[in-house]
C-alpha cells in the first residue's frame, strides 16, 4: 500500500475514458484501494480533463463538494 491509498478522506478521482498516458485501470485500482474514494470516468476525454470537458469536470467537482 502506498501513502495515497491510506488517505481516509473523501476523494474524487476523475479519469479520461480515452487517456493514452495513464490507462483507466490505474484510476479504478486507486479508487478501489482508497476507503472513501469516488471514481468518475469521463467520456470523450483524454489526459487533460479540464481542457476536454470543462463543464463536466466542474459539475462533478461541485456535486462531490455538495455531497461531502
Amino acid at each position: 500500500m502506498n501513502e495515497i491509498e491510506k488517505l481516509a478522506i473523501p476523494t474524487l478521482i476523475m479519469w479520461g475514458a480515452e487517456d493514452v498516458f495513464q490507462p483507466i485501470h490505474y484510476g479504478t485500482r486507486l479508487a478501489a484501494a482508497m476507503p472513501r474514494a469516488r471514481f468518475e470516468k469521463i467520456e470523450r476525454t483524454g489526459h487533460f480533463l479540464p481542457e476536454d470537458e470543462p463543464t463536466v469536470v466542474a459539475r462533478l467537482i461541485a456535486d462531490f463538494v455538495r455531497s461531502n
